[in-house]
């Protein structure tokens, strides 16, 4: 397992929002289950590749606002079809 991902709060939801993000290199996501809350984040690219590596299904040390570390595992993606980056990324507490 790689070194701890940040996420960053996201407030912006909807579609130009959310566009928005992805021009300003960041990757939009939720992540979700346990018994706790849904928290909409958003990373940027670079630190998300970093973490993840090729390995499309691992599991992730992610420090999420204002619950701290916690374990995680990738739940699903969206990719751009055009260009090829993630577009959209679900984490699952593990």
């Amino acid at each position: 397992m790689a070194d701890t991902l940040k996420l960053e709060a996201r407030t912006a939801t909807g579609s130009r929002a959310v566009r928005n993000l992805r021009r300003e290199g960041m990757v939009p996501g939720v992540l979700y289950g346990k018994g706790g809350e849904p928290v909409l984040f958003q990373v940027d690219i670079p630190s998300l590749r970093d973490a993840m590596g090729s390995d499309l299904t691992a599991t992730l040390r992610v420090d999420v606002p204002g619950e701290g570390v916690v374990s995680a595992t990738v739940q699903a993606y969206q990719r751009d079809p055009v260009k090829g980056r993630m577009s959209h990324l679900d984490l699952l507490r593990a």
